[in-house]
C-alpha cells in the first residue's frame, strides 16, 4: 500500500448493489483548488461563501511530488504494474494536510510483468490530459521501458 493512493476502508454488498468505501479526503479534489467554481452569493442575506484558498507554490510542489510517487508506486513497485489511464486533477484528492492521494481506478489496467516491459492498451482518459503520443499514434499504443 502507498500513502499516496486513497485507501480502501471496506465494501458493502447485497444482491443488487456493490459499494466501495474509501478514506474521506476533506480538502476535496485538486481540480476544485485549481479551477474553483465562482462562489455563490446569497443576495437576500447579503452573504458570499468563501472560495477555496489558493494553493501556495510549496503546497503545489508537494502535491506534484505526491502524485509522482503514487505513479512510481503503481508502475515500479507493483507486480504486475498498474496503469491508471485517467490521471487528472479530478482524480487527485487532498487530505487534511493537503497531501495528495490518487483515486479513481475505474479505467486502470494491469500492465506487463516487467519481463518484456511492454503494455498494449486502448487510449482512454480525459480529453486534455492525454499524452501527446496518444494523439499521434494508432488506437493501440505501445508503452515500453
Amino acid at each position: 500500500h502507498s500513502p499516496h493512493l486513497v485507501g480502501l476502508l471496506g465494501y458493502c454488498a447485497d444482491q443488487s448493489h456493490r459499494l466501495l468505501v474509501f478514506e474521506f479526503m476533506p480538502n476535496g479534489s485538486l481540480k476544485g483548488h485549481l479551477h474553483p467554481v465562482i462562489p455563490a452569493v446569497d443576495v437576500a442575506a447579503g452573504e458570499q461563501r468563501d472560495a477555496r484558498p489558493t494553493l501556495d507554490w510549496q503546497t503545489r510542489l508537494g502535491i506534484a511530488l505526491d502524485c509522482a510517487r503514487a505513479l512510481e508506486f503503481l508502475h515500479e513497485h507493483t507486480s504486475p504494474a498498474v496503469i491508471h489511464r485517467d490521471f487528472n486533477c479530478s482524480n487527485v484528492l487532498l487530505d487534511h494536510n493537503y497531501r495528495a492521494r490518487v483515486s479513481d481506478f475505474g479505467t486502470a489496467k494491469v500492465g506487463s510483468n516487467k519481463a518484456n516491459g511492454q503494455v498494449v492498451t486502448r487510449v482512454l482518459g480525459t480529453t486534455g490530459y492525454l499524452a501527446p503520443e496518444y494523439v499521434n499514434e494508432s488506437p493501440s499504443f505501445w508503452l515500453t521501458r
